[in-house]
């Protein structure tokens, strides 16, 4: 994937978690982060198994910019759950 910043290659890789992992528009605490989901909260990655499996999602990394990318099917592309 080319840098949208810079124009050159990112690498790619993974974001690695305990957790499932999932962005959130106002960080909360621990407790409501995993038990009440609020507007705007994105799942990136909810493989997780046990406590001996991590969660995981691929990524980019551009080391020249220091920008992380991570691309998401589209919503019509995903199968609702």
């Amino acid at each position: 994937m080319e840098c949208p910043y810079c124009k050159k290659e990112m690498k790619s890789g993974h974001l690695v978690a305990e957790t499932r992992i999932v962005w959130q528009a106002n960080l909360r605490g621990a407790f409501r982060r995993w038990l009440i989901k609020e507007d705007g909260d994105f799942l990136v990655s909810d493989n997780y198994v046990n406590f001996l499996e991590m969660a995981t999602a691929e990524a980019s990394f551009c080391p020249e910019c220091n920008v992380l990318i991570k691309q998401f099917p589209k919503a019509e592309d995903t199968v609702p759950g």
